[in-house]
């Protein structure tokens, strides 16, 4: 009997209960080949969402989720959109490298550190997909990036941190002035004219670790829909780039 590939359950009020059934599914592994999900005008909110968002954390097979035309909270929605969005990126990057025999686990494990650096989401996220290979070259990458002692994980990610404060640090510099004497290098311009401090750094839903109880933004007409096209990484090897379609 063929696996299950593509479901489609558009416009059939399945609602948060019929949701977080399918979420239970496919956040277990139940539904390992499934790869399309159209879930659109389902009555589904805030409890459907947060499941749909928890099962993603641990699904990284899915390629396609919609999702219009439903009730769901705008931070579980962007969550669910960047899972997914991983998920293509890393399947890219995958078949780009599974070509080169005895070396494409290499070429492979550089292109995943430099996607990683700098963001947390995707560090964290290639970790606990790397922790269960599914073949040979992800069990070859994984003891590249996991296992050796230049590329521990806790260090890996520790030095990604690193890098972000680093990044801060050299930004806020750039602000203050170099004068050794203690003279500000930057006057106002025009008597009235405000001071102009650091900007705030402005909230990235993307980078802030979404909670279930996190205070749900209604959005009744979004459509959610991923996986058709995505920036590529490029590696080392050809400096190709390559989009990944998924319907």
């Amino acid at each position: 009997m063929p696996a299950l590939v593509s479901l489609d359950l558009s416009h059939c009020d399945i609602g948060d209960v019929g949701a977080t059934y399918l979420a239970t599914v496919f956040g277990k592994g139940e539904a390992a080949s499934l790869r399309s999900v159209s879930l659109p005008a389902n009555k589904i909110a805030d409890d459907g969402g947060t499941a749909l968002m928890s099962a993603l954390e641990s699904n990284f097979e899915l390629l396609t989720l919609s999702l219009g035309d439903n009730q769901i909270p705008t931070i579980h929605r962007l969550a669910i959109e960047r899972a997914v969005a991983f998920n293509n990126q890393y399947l890219s990057l995958k078949q780009r490298n599974d070509k080169f025999d005895g070396f494409g686990h290499s070429l492979m494990a550089e292109a995943l550190q430099t996607w990683a650096r700098g963001d947390m989401f995707i560090a964290c996220r290639l970790q606990k997909r790397l922790r269960k290979p599914r073949d040979d070259l992800e069990l070859s990458v994984a003891r590249l990036i996991l296992k050796s002692e230049s590329n521990d994980v806790a260090a890996f990610l520790a030095e990604i941190s690193r890098d972000n404060d680093e990044d801060e640090v050299e930004g806020a510099s750039q602000n203050v002035g170099k004068d050794g004497g203690g003279r500000e290098e930057e006057e106002t311009a025009a008597a009235g004219e405000t001071d102009k401090g650091l900007d705030p750094q402005e909230l990235d839903p993307k980078d802030v670790e979404l909670l279930d109880n996190a205070e749900p933004t209604q959005t009744s007409d979004a459509q959610t829909e991923v996986g058709t096209s995505l920036e590529p990484v490029a590696d080392d090897d050809s400096g190709a780039t390559k989009e990944t379609e998924a319907t």
